[in-house]
């Protein structure tokens, strides 16, 4: 999935936009899976992206997508303001104008808009600027992946011709032969496949 234009501060993305030709109301099925499909999976990636390199500015990320749909804009956010589950916030559609005695009404709206969305963009980049993160240059440790990242789905196939499995090597040394995990809570084994 390609957004129609990006955002981007360093290497990492912390922004997009998505445009449609047409209006067809807020229940159209293009604008309805931008807006709540493709952005926030998109939005998620980016977050992901960026507290896998920064995970100490995890309260501090957001990430934003404008929705334009015709004469049509609206904003989504997404942050992490507890550190474990992502909020999304979209704001109500804004109208471009379309005549010219009502220019001054109707574009005040879509300027807050993008100037609030820029607001939250650069909190994200100066917490990025503002991060002093120590590397640790001797053994190497395991990451905790505090937000995992977005499912894909199985219907969508990428071009990888071969499954992966990843374990953790407690998972490996606790299985057993029927694939399930022999330590004291009888869970099932953790596999991820892509």
């Amino acid at each position: 999935m390609q957004p129609d234009m990006k955002c981007l501060y360093l290497n990492y993305e912390i922004g997009f936009n998505e445009v449609g030709l047409k209006d067809e109301g807020e229940n159209d099925p293009k604008e309805l899976h931008e807006s709540g499909m493709k952005a926030p999976k998109m939005l998620k990636d980016f977050f992901v992206s960026i507290l896998h390199d920064r995970p100490s500015i995890i309260h501090s990320i957001k990430t934003g997508a404008f929705i334009i749909s015709g004469l049509h804009m609206s904003s989504i956010i997404m942050d992490c303001p507890a550190g474990s589950v992502c909020r999304i916030t979209q704001s109500e559609r804004a109208s471009f104008p379309l005549a010219p005695e009502v220019c001054s009404t109707q574009l005040i709206p879509i300027i807050e808009l993008v100037y609030r969305t820029r607001l939250y963009l650069m909190e994200t980049v100066e917490a990025i600027n503002g991060c002093n993160q120590v590397v640790s240059l001797g053994k190497k440790c395991k990451k905790r992946v505090l937000v995992p990242p977005c499912i894909t789905s199985p219907g969508i196939s990428s071009s990888s011709a071969t499954p992966t499995t990843i374990t953790t090597e407690t998972e490996s040394e606790n299985q057993s032969e029927n694939g399930f995990n022999s330590s004291a809570t009888g869970q099932p084994s953790k596999k991820i496949q892509k």
